[in-house]
């Protein structure tokens, strides 16, 4: 992801994935209005870190995800800053950035969408 205001291509952060609606992607990559970023959080990683940039290049959604409980945290942007979007124990929590929702159950995760339940 890259911020089009630095032109020397050095204002970047890469999420584990984005994804963009077609205007907001160039040969570079995604340029500001990220729908969503998804971070794979791991021990030390850098994820939390990434959080000023995103709000500066207009990220609507950010999904953390722990690559060993597969706990999962939605963030929005709020005021300044980002709100956190707890999940609970069998409750959806709505990614609108993708039109999807998520929850976990039975210790599994389950994404629904138009078409039906997944589970992951």
């Amino acid at each position: 992801m890259f911020d089009p205001d630095v032109p020397d291509m050095t204002s970047y952060r890469v999420p584990d994935l984005g994804y963009a609606r077609p205007e907001h992607v160039s040969e570079r990559g995604i340029e500001r209005r990220a729908a969503l970023a998804v971070e794979i959080l791991s021990p030390q990683d850098e994820s939390y870190d990434k959080l000023p940039f995103y709000r500066r290049v207009g990220v609507e959604e950010l999904l953390f995800v722990d690559q060993t409980t597969r706990a999962f945290g939605v963030r929005r942007p709020d005021g300044d800053g980002w709100s956190l979007v707890s999940p609970a124990e069998d409750r959806w929590t709505e990614l609108a950035s993708l039109g999807v929702a998520l929850r976990w159950s039975d210790g599994r995760l389950q994404v629904r969408t138009d078409l039906g339940v997944e589970e992951v």
